[in-house]
């Protein structure tokens, strides 16, 4: 999600997920750089655009 959506938010399941794995799981999200691919960047802007529509 944060390579190809530029995610900011991340859920983890608490009651199915270790914490070692959750831990790996964070570092990750946190050190992936968004890739700014044109076809990511075209996907943001349409879900920026039903955003803006729902206001």
């Amino acid at each position: 999600t944060r390579e190809h959506n530029d995610a900011n938010m991340l859920a983890v399941g608490q009651r199915t997920t270790g914490i070692e794995v959750v831990k790996d799981i964070v570092n990750t999200f946190l050190t992936t750089p968004f890739s700014n691919g044109e076809r990511h960047i075209k996907r943001i802007e349409k879900l920026m655009a039903i955003e803006e529509m729902e206001g």
